[in-house]
Formats: C-alpha cells, sequence, structure tokens
C-alpha cells in the first residue's frame, strides 16, 4: 500500500497534478513517517501546487491548551 501511493504519487506529479500528489505523499508517510525522500517529495509537490495554483496553504496548527476558566467560556448551552 504505501509503495502504491509513493508510485501514484509520483505518477501524479509528472502528470501536473500536484495537489492529488501532496496528498498521496501524506498518506505515505503515515506509513513511513521517518521517509526523507516521501517528506521532500511532498514538500517539492506542495510547493509546485502553491506557483501554479497562486494559493497559499495554511502552516501547521497547533494544539493549545485552555485552563479552566477558558474552557467554560466555550461550553456549548451556557
Amino acid at each position: 500500500m504505501k509503495q502504491a501511493l509513493h508510485r501514484r504519487g509520483s505518477t501524479r506529479q509528472e502528470l501536473g497534478k500536484e495537489l492529488e500528489a501532496t496528498m498521496d505523499f501524506e498518506q505515505a508517510l503515515r506509513f513511513r513517517p521517518n521517509n526523507k525522500f516521501l517528506f521532500h517529495e511532498r514538500y517539492r509537490s506542495r510547493l509546485m501546487h502553491e506557483i501554479t495554483s497562486n494559493v497559499r496553504h495554511t502552516s501547521l496548527r497547533k494544539v493549545l491548551r485552555l485552563s479552566q476558566g477558558e474552557q467554560n467560556e466555550f461550553k456549548v448551552g451556557r
């Protein structure tokens, strides 16, 4: 499965389907999170997609811990 995702991502990258290639490389990275080649290919596909479609992806989101008082403010039905 992981090798198939890598090959499909490479093929899509060659066809100019950078967004789809990026998604394939992201799925492959779930199986091999320490693979530098997959990481580089995902980055390259993402960058090419941003350039060709004139968009900028959002940065990675961080989990922020809320204090007890802040959690109470966001409770539904309050």
